[in-house]
């Protein structure tokens, strides 16, 4: 704030009741729940109020965006674009950012930070997936057998894997002597729209990178987050009735009451009603699912996991 006053030094878009992911990992939020003594516990629950006492500071310090209450990520965008934000959350998809600038002969650079140490000594940002790639079939579908049968047919097939991942070579892109895809004239007005990227092998994920233009964001996301040890061991667990059910209005209550709480509208004690709140509008069936789950496959989970 004070190196460059003309610029906003952080900025957050109105979503999730202004919260930050990567600040809601230094304060012991990485993952929603933790075990303690075999019992599932709320992250969230502990430590909710130190983080809003901390976003709340940044709010009234001038160094979170005052618009960040109501701007979208589309008008939040159009500052970052123009060099007015210094930093906000992101990640490798920014590359809209530096092809803006380069588009428009601007002059920034972008980067990101290292990954924070949190306050329980792990370092990452929030919710990590510990697999790339997860897909699910609904029981009630008449054609299961189909469905697996045409991924294990991506898989396997290389030319038709080749095909619906890049499309036709020399049309839609060019491979080089040294094996780098390259894309051609008019690459990205047929990707998603002729063929779609199933992003299944490790060369094929590679290979749309380098043609998506995502590399250089991936190289520096890459760097920045060495150390990253945290893994969400709640992201494998398929979502419970439970969660169907009441997350939509918790989420709801939850990111009201931090928009206020960071905003100032309320104080910070006030997370204890928020917290009541949610208890009596299914957060206490929510807890009590993520239990059951780690008690029938979690526990063992995590163990084969070394986790």
């Amino acid at each position: 704030k004070e190196k460059y006053p003309e610029m906003i030094p952080y900025s957050l878009s109105y979503s999730a009741g202004m919260n930050s992911n990567w600040f809601k990992a230094v304060f012991g939020m990485w993952a929603e729940f933790g075990v303690e003594d075999g019992k599932v516990v709320s992250n969230f629950e502990k430590h909710i109020k130190e983080y809003l006492t901390f976003m709340s500071k940044l709010y009234t310090e001038g160094l979170l965006d005052p618009e960040s209450a109501y701007q979208t990520s589309s008008q939040r965008a159009e500052k970052i674009t123009a060099g007015n934000v210094f930093a906000w959350d992101d990640g490798v998809w920014s590359k809209n950012f530096r092809q803006d600038w380069a588009e428009t002969g601007e002059n920034y650079e972008l980067d990101f930070f290292p990954c924070f140490e949190n306050i329980d000594g792990t370092k990452g940002m929030a919710d990590a997936f510990a697999s790339a790639n997860m897909w699910m079939f609904p029981v009630t579908s008449k054609h299961i057998n189909e469905v697996v049968d045409i991924i294990n047919t991506f898989l396997t097939d290389s030319e038709l894997e080749t095909f619906v991942n890049y499309g036709v070579e020399g049309e839609h892109y060019t491979v080089d002597e040294e094996g780098t895809y390259h894309t051609v004239e008019g690459y990205e007005a047929v990707i998603y729209k002729i063929y779609y990227r199933l992003w299944f092998k490790a060369d094929v994920w590679w290979n749309n990178a380098v043609l998506g233009d995502f590399v250089p964001e991936i190289e520096k996301w890459y760097n920045a987050t060495k150390g990253f040890d945290n893994v969400n061991l709640f992201s494998y667990m398929p979502t419970s009735d439970a969660q169907t059910e009441y997350q939509s209005t918790v989420d709801d209550i939850r990111n009201e009451y931090c928009e206020k709480i960071i905003t100032g509208e309320l104080n910070v004690d006030a997370t204890d009603e928020m917290l009541q709140k949610m208890y009596q509008n299914g957060y206490a069936e929510i807890l009590a699912s993520v239990q059951d789950w780690y008690d029938a496959a979690g526990a063992s989970l995590a163990q084969s996991l070394n986790m």
